[in-house]
């Protein structure tokens, strides 16, 4: 985190705030990252997709992306590897959906340029709050240097309907595709529906393969996790039966 941070900071963003590394070093046979903040007694978050969010993806974005063919890029090859992996230790139905989803993926995007560039990870309303008018942006644990552009948008859309409002599969995917601000920002960042839907594909693959591991990892799970990842796998379905037609 504490290269992404100053990577981050190299970058002069101005359509949002970022944490700046106070102190990095060793500390009782550990290490210790000390962060600076601009929470306080104002500060609230926002738990609704903004004009402030797409600003600051944007210029993430902006300043971050170069075009790459896909099926050569590392975020690519990562989830390929990944799925292959964990297939392994998945039961016939994660396995399928896997499966077909990146070879899916492949088949549509893969010999595409695609733009590629950092992605927060984790991007939600908690891991993010306002100031004074203007975004904080924080936790950047998750960070990856290159991802699709859409990876941020989906998560901060889909994540909270999941493990907060508890909706449906239908409910959430309907959502998100017809969001007025995800349709701005796809014209922002030239992707056309269909790759879209493609991207949103990537999407639940990449965070299905975090979460799927994550608890074989654990040996075991609580009951929000089986859900969370069962509606993951619906939501796989539904965009599989979709594209798949």
């Amino acid at each position: 985190e504490v290269d992404i941070l100053n990577y981050l900071a190299s970058l002069h963003l101005t359509k949002a705030a970022i944490p700046k590394v106070l102190f990095w070093g060793a500390m009782s046979n550990s290490k210790l990252l000390i962060q600076s903040t601009r929470k306080k007694l104002g500060s609230h978050g926002i738990y609704r997709l903004t004009d402030l969010h797409l600003n600051f993806l944007g210029e993430l974005f902006t300043k971050t992306t170069r075009r790459e063919i896909f099926r050569k890029s590392q975020c690519f090859i990562k989830l390929e590897k990944n799925i292959g992996e964990l297939s392994k230790h998945l039961d016939n139905k994660w396995k399928q959906r896997l499966i077909r989803g990146i070879k899916y993926i492949g088949s549509e995007l893969g010999e595409a340029e695609v733009p590629l560039g950092l992605c927060h990870g984790d991007f939600t309303p908690w891991n993010t709050f306002l100031d004074s008018g203007k975004l904080f942006v924080f936790d950047w644990e998750y960070t990856t240097k290159q991802s699709i552009p859409l990876w941020d948008i989906f998560h901060f859309l889909i994540h909270p309907r999941i493990l907060v409002k508890k909706d449906r599969a239908e409910t959430i995917v309907r959502k998100v595709k017809n969001h007025n601000l995800l349709q701005q920002y796809l014209s922002f960042v030239n992707i056309n529906n269909h790759e879209m839907e493609v991207m949103l594909l990537f999407y639940l693959c990449d965070i299905s393969c975090f979460y799927l591991y994550k608890i074989s990892k654990q040996g075991q799970s609580s009951e929000e996790e089986k859900k969370s990842v069962n509606t993951w796998g619906e939501m796989l379905d539904l965009i599989l039966s979709k594209l798949m037609k």
